[in-house]
């Protein structure tokens, strides 16, 4: 018997990675740009290791928040097309 929250998993899962890819992204804009309260007079020299982490970041925030996205937008889509045949036409 499949448990009442277990239904949840997938956008559970999707938000999961939206939030945690949102805050990569920020923590990488804070070091590189000094965006959200970050050190605006701090200059990081190009090519360095922070440099490269903070651009990591940002890259890397992004593409798991698209992933998220895309996550959720499966699962519309998923029940769209299931409750579709139920909704009376007009």
């Amino acid at each position: 018997m499949e448990s009442m929250l277990s239904r949840f998993g997938g956008i559970a899962h999707a938000a999961l990675r939206i939030v945690s890819g949102f805050m990569f992204a920020c923590h990488g804009a804070q070091k590189l740009f000094g965006a959200f309260g970050g050190v605006p007079g701090m200059d990081i020299p190009r090519f360095s290791l922070v440099w490269f982490a903070a651009v990591i970041e940002i890259i890397g925030g992004t593409l798991v928040v698209i992933i998220g996205l895309a996550v959720i937008f499966d699962w519309l889509t998923f029940l769209y097309r299931t409750f579709a045949n139920f909704v009376p036409r007009v």
